[in-house]
């Protein structure tokens, strides 16, 4: 998958040097309303000599997109319906399939680290430990933010017999936030 993406340009650099009887760079549309993306993947693609194919959503297969990704998900999320198109069309080929979807996460992305976890004498297991606590930070109100009962039903799901119990969980109940006027 390339997306245009710092991540994706990364894993398709790095596999442009691999000797390999076909590497394509599959692109879609991420429908943030421009085509900076698919420009940007379409000029990596050219400068690597990388066979690039775009796949995009159609407006006549939207419904079936979100119901396809609701399935998928467990109608837990609706954040990457655009991603359907494509995914078929990969689940439809051989190979691997490198994506740096959620590798901002890893690397660092748009998120500021913590100055302490690249103060001198800090560890890279210090860096991953403070990304990870800072994105873990929503489970903090998650008790509120999701339906009654489904933080149990979330271990369950997962095939786990109790609830993950980060130490960063609030260990005194909360106040109710007020919705946003």
């Amino acid at each position: 998958m390339l997306s245009g993406g710092r991540d994706s340009r990364m894993l398709t650099g790095l596999a442009a040097e691999v000797p390999a009887e076909e590497l394509t760079a599959w692109t879609t549309s991420s429908d943030t309303g421009t085509t900076l993306e698919e420009l940007t993947a379409a000029r990596i693609a050219t400068r690597l000599g990388v066979d690039q194919r775009i796949v995009s959503g159609r407006h006549d297969g939207f419904s079936r997109d979100f119901l396809d990704y609701a399935q998928i998900t467990g109608h837990q999320s609706s954040f990457h319906v655009w991603l359907m198109p494509v995914a078929r069309e990969l689940a439809s080929r051989t190979g691997t399939v490198l994506d740096g979807l959620g590798g901002g996460v890893f690397l660092g992305g748009g998120f500021p680290d913590d100055p302490a976890a690249l103060a001198a004498g800090s560890t890279p297991a210090d860096l991953v430990a403070s990304r990870f606590g800072r994105l873990s930070r929503y489970l903090e109100v998650a008790e509120e933010l999701l339906a009654p009962g489904a933080m149990t039903a979330s271990p369950r799901r997962a095939g786990r017999t109790s609830p993950p119990s980060p130490s960063r969980w609030p260990t005194t109940p909360r106040e109710p936030r007020s919705p946003p006027t």
